[in-house]
């Protein structure tokens, strides 16, 4: 029979000596896995549904909106963005070098962006607002 002593250091050595050491970077997620089939990225949008949300910006147009109208104009933007009347204007052109211009500066397309969108499962979750119960409900996916 196996004294306690020489079973607590069995386990010690079997508990030290069985463990192996595994490192994985952040950046993992990231890069393409030839074996593993690819599969879009869940992204879930929160907004704070607060009543200072009601308070003067400068939206997306450049005039003076309500925080909550120009929250719209970003969510019918990312809804349909080849048809919004708000996405802001992107031109490309290529200078003397040949390199790509984009005006105004780091823009992006309407393209791109329903491109972008394609690719991505997208939620949207809106916090109740103050003097209700407290959490979220999810309003879209």
């Amino acid at each position: 029979m196996i004294s306690n002593h020489r079973l607590s250091k069995l386990l010690l050595v079997l508990a030290l000596g069985g463990t192996c050491q595994v490192s994985a970077e952040d950046i993992d997620i990231f890069l393409a896995n030839p074996d593993i089939t690819g599969t879009r990225p869940n992204v879930l949008l929160v907004l704070d549904n607060s009543a200072n949300n009601n308070s003067d910006i400068t939206g997306l147009s450049g005039e003076k909106t309500k925080k909550l109208e120009m929250l719209r104009q970003v969510l019918n933007n990312i809804a349909d963005p080849l048809n919004s009347p708000y996405f802001p204007g992107c031109t490309i052109a290529v200078d003397a070098k040949g390199n790509e211009v984009r005006e105004p500066e780091g823009c992006v397309t309407r393209q791109e962006v329903s491109e972008l969108l394609g690719n991505i499962n997208l939620g949207l979750m809106i916090a109740n607002p103050s003097g209700t119960d407290k959490g979220a409900y999810v309003r879209y996916h």
